[in-house]
């Protein structure tokens, strides 16, 4: 299978001001459906914290995953989940987390490794 490579644009401070109007104009420019895209050296990022869009911005459809299997074989279940907002996928999500114990790199020991491990995890689909 040949390998492409990614292409890479640089928009200019105007047509970076429009992000969304920028990703139209170069998506069939993208014939892998990605692409990098370099801001101008006058971007800076956002100022202001995600936490501010808690309340505002609506996951559609969050999908939990079960992960489950051991020794490199895994299986993985996708279960869509109600609509919610950020602060509430977000409580949900700080749940999920397994304990310390149970991640690698913690204290620089790797996981036990029990017969069968399972695991679950929040991602989202919104768009």
């Amino acid at each position: 299978m040949k390998q492409e490579s990614v292409p890479v644009f640089y928009p200019t401070e105007d047509e970076f001001s429009d992000f969304y109007k920028f990703v139209l104009s170069i998506e069939d420019k993208c014939p892998i459906g990605l692409c990098r895209v370099v801001p101008p050296k006058s971007w800076t990022p956002r100022s202001t914290p995600y936490e501010t869009i808690d309340n505002e911005v609506m996951i559609r459809s969050p999908i939990r995953q079960h992960v489950s299997g051991k020794l490199g074989a895994y299986s993985v279940l996708n279960l869509e989940s109600p609509s919610m907002r950020v602060h509430r996928f977000r409580d949900l999500a700080a749940k999920e987390k397994p304990p310390l114990s149970r991640r690698h790199g913690a204290d620089n020991k790797p996981s036990p490794s029990p017969s069968s491990s399972s695991s679950s995890s929040l991602s989202s689909l919104s768009s």
